[in-house]
Parts: structure tokens; C-alpha cells; sequence
């Protein structure tokens, strides 16, 4: 894996849509298996991945900020 000194790092951009954990963390996943298959030691993601940063006024509901904690698990 490690060839010369250097880390295979990739940066993984997912499509996301606003206040959707389970699509998001659909999406950021599949990057994820591919960054895998490509034999990546180390996948960087954006910030706030699972609620995009768009739902300003959606960060207090209780139903996304549980629904980020489920789409959470399946990374695990």
C-alpha cells in the first residue's frame, strides 16, 4: 500500500439532498467502496455530509438530527 512514502488518500464528494440522512449516507458509502476498491487507505468527506448545510433552519428538529443518528449506524 505504501509505495515511495506516500498514502493513497481520495477525496469523496457525494450528491446530497437537504434533510435526507438515508440518501446521503447512501451516497457517501458507495464512495466510500469505491475509494475501497481503489485500495484508498484514507477517505475524506465534506463536513455535515448526512444534513447538508442548506437546511439552516432544520438543525433543532429533533427528526433530522435523529434521522443523521440512524444513517450514522450504517457505517458501522
Amino acid at each position: 500500500m505504501y509505495h515511495h512514502n506516500f498514502v493513497p488518500v481520495a477525496v469523496g464528494i457525494p450528491q446530497v439532498q437537504v434533510a435526507d440522512p438515508v440518501f446521503n449516507s447512501r451516497q457517501t458509502i458507495a464512495l466510500m467502496q469505491q475509494a475501497t476498491e481503489r485500495k484508498a487507505l484514507l477517505v475524506v468527506f465534506p463536513e455535515l455530509g448526512l444534513s447538508p448545510y442548506s437546511c439552516e433552519d432544520l438543525f433543532q428538529q429533533l427528526a433530522l438530527l435523529e434521522g443523521c443518528t440512524k444513517a450514522l449506524a450504517d457505517f458501522f
